[in-house]
Order: structure tokens, then C-alpha cells, then sequence
């Protein structure tokens, strides 16, 4: 151990890391750039391997990783900035897209609902079911249940759209 005043030389050949060394240029190079927390706002995917398994939405991703790493098992993480006002709308079309295993809902968006939300819009269970069967209403099936877009369940709540089908309820 050096003392104060003596200067303490380090050579590579004694050191007990075994790793890479990187070089001052190469860690500016790769580096992140620091922004608040009130700035920077994400989406993040979380990684097991090959697969993707939850999809989320923060302002303090460092933060959301650490909390994660207690109850989720993941290997790496991608995330990707998104403006305040967009999150919950660019979540909802990750987890739909990514299908991931451990997201169970969705975020309120104005896009995409789960199938309860969707019974309850189009007033009962049979209107909706006769939307999907008459091709008017694709479902989703993701993990977390059934979704449906929300543009076709107006277009089904649409009494043109349910005699256009020639079938009517029964």
C-alpha cells in the first residue's frame, strides 16, 4: 500500500482482474449520457436469454431495473426514450407486439383494451362475441388474456357493421 506522497505504480501482469481493459477513448466512446430522472422518461424490455419477458414504462430506469431484479429473472435489458405523454400508449403497443410472459395487463391507452373492458364497452358478453365471430373484431391473445384494438369495437358497436355481417343477434 502506497502512502500519502508516494506514488503507487500499477502493472498489468500483477493485477487480479482478468478481464477486459478498456481505454479512456473507448469508454467515452461507448458511454451513455446522464440525464436527470425528471428527463428521461422509457420504455424498457426485459431479457432472459432469447426471450423477451416484460415490457414496462419509467422516469428512473436505473431505479425499475434494481426493483425488478428482486422478483423478475432477466439477463439484459433495451430501453428506448419516450416523451411523458406517450408512455402508456408506446407500452401497451410493445406488449402487444413482444407478447412478453410476465406483463398480466395493460396500461390504460387509447389503443388497445383487455377483454373485460371490451365486454363492458360493446354492453354484453354475446354482442361481443358475435363481433369476433363475424370477422368485425380480431382478438390479440397476448399472456396476459385477449385484447382488442378499440377502433374495432366502435366500428362493431356500429349498427352498420352488425347488419353488413347478414347475421343478427341471436
Amino acid at each position: 500500500m502506497a502512502k500519502f506522497g508516494e506514488v503507487e505504480h500499477f502493472v498489468r501482469s500483477e493485477s487480479q482482474f482478468s478481464g477486459t481493459m478498456y481505454d479512456k477513448d473507448e469508454i467515452l466512446h461507448g458511454s451513455t449520457p446522464f440525464v436527470g430522472h425528471e428527463d428521461r422518461t422509457c420504455i424498457y424490455v426485459l431479457i432472459d436469454g432469447d426471450s423477451i419477458v416484460y415490457v414496462g414504462q419509467t422516469s428512473n430506469l436505473i431505479s425499475r431495473l434494481a426493483q425488478h431484479a428482486k422478483t423478475k429473472r432477466f439477463t439484459r435489458y433495451w430501453s428506448v426514450d419516450c416523451p411523458r405523454d406517450e408512455l402508456s400508449a408506446a407500452e401497451a403497443e410493445y406488449i402487444v407486439k413482444l407478447n412478453p410472459a410476465m406483463n398480466i395487463h395493460l396500461p390504460s391507452n387509447p389503443e388497445y383494451i383487455m377483454q373485460s373492458a371490451a365486454k363492458k364497452m360493446m354492453g354484453d358478453w354475446r354482442r361481443l362475441q358475435h363481433a369476433v365471430r363475424s370477422g368485425v373484431v380480431k382478438p390479440i391473445h397476448i399472456y396476459a388474456g385477449l385484447v382488442f384494438r378499440v377502433s374495432e369495437i366502435k366500428a362493431a358497436m356500429a349498427p352498420v357493421a352488425l347488419k353488413a355481417t347478414g347475421r343478427g343477434l341471436r
